[in-house]
């Protein structure tokens, strides 16, 4: 359990830090989410997980394809999206790390 949640973390933190590889980082954390969570997880975890994988769908990084769809957000809301997610997993008793 503890070592898919790390790693859920780490590619989170990772999100934040490494704004050129955010496609590839969210993909593999959608990966992640719909296929390797621990079922043995808390239900509260599962849930800001999965609710910000599905979230993360809508995050398109080029502005000319953003503008094509309203539902479609950029990096300042990932952003927002990903820290909103690592204080609700703090709160439901993971280690997250530092500032957020």
């Amino acid at each position: 359990m503890a070592a898919v949640l790390e790693a859920v973390v780490v590619l989170l933190v990772q999100l934040l830090r490494e704004p050129l590889r955010r496609k590839e980082l969210v993909s593999k954390f959608q990966t992640v989410v719909w296929e390797g969570l621990d079922p043995s997880l808390p239900a509260a975890v599962r849930e800001v997980l999965r609710e910000l994988a599905y979230d993360l769908d809508f995050f398109e990084a080029s502005p000319t394809t953003r503008a094509e769809d309203g539902s479609y957000y950029g990096h300042r809301r990932l952003e927002e999206e990903v820290r909103a997610a690592l204080v609700r997993l703090r709160d439901a008793g993971v280690e997250v790390g530092g500032d957020l």
